[in-house]
């Protein structure tokens, strides 16, 4: 299987064990599979808040992002549910 790194911790894991980051056509970030360039978060809500304070995300998407504010939930969500 393949692995990735989270933007969160850095660390390096299974794929399957990660949610993937997004940006959509309108510009917004999608949880989840979808086309594009992404980034990966491990489903911990230490990983989320580390990405989010240190710019993480957007700098690994390589585009200026809104973050939604309940994006902890959104990722813990997506690895319960896929």
């Amino acid at each position: 299987e393949p692995t990735r790194t989270c933007a969160g911790c850095g660390q390096q894991r299974p794929q399957s064990q990660l949610v993937r980051l997004s940006v959509d056509a309108a510009g917004l970030l999608v949880v989840g599979q979808a086309s594009g360039r992404g980034t990966y978060l491990c489903a911990r809500a230490e990983c989320v808040d580390l990405s989010v304070r240190t710019r993480a995300i957007p700098r690994r998407l390589r585009t200026a992002i809104d973050v939604p504010t309940d994006l902890t939930e959104r990722v813990l969500a997506a690895l319960a549910g896929g």
